[in-house]
């Protein structure tokens, strides 16, 4: 661990994470469950040469299990900037940030 400069476990699109990212000369070690988001995350930091991506999550349990996340097609409908970057083990969790502004539904995830 000691040769990365820093490691973002969940590190979404990387916007919010790229001020930090410019100022590392070792390796970053970026990691993201959500396809899209990793898509967006390696177009992102394309040019870098010190970036390790992982498109992955990671649990307190060494076991395969589903990962659950709001999909690509229901952001525009949810309107929120921030949902892309709900995701759980638990479909249940995704459905608690169910608020009077943010509708999300079982068929958003």
């Amino acid at each position: 661990m000691n040769k990365f400069d820093l490691i973002v476990i969940g590190a979404c699109h990387g916007f919010w994470i790229e001020n930090d990212v410019k100022k590392c000369s070792n390796k970053v070690l970026l990691i993201e469950p959500v396809k899209y988001n990793f898509d967006q995350l390696k177009n992102r930091f394309k040019n870098y040469r010190n970036i390790i991506f992982e498109n992955i999550a990671i649990g307190d349990k060494n076991e395969l299990i589903d990962f659950f996340h709001v999909l690509e097609s229901s952001l525009a409908k949810l309107k929120k900037h921030w949902a892309s970057g709900i995701g759980s083990f638990s479909k249940a969790h995704i459905l608690k940030h169910r608020r009077k502004r943010f509708q999300i539904t079982e068929e958003d995830i």
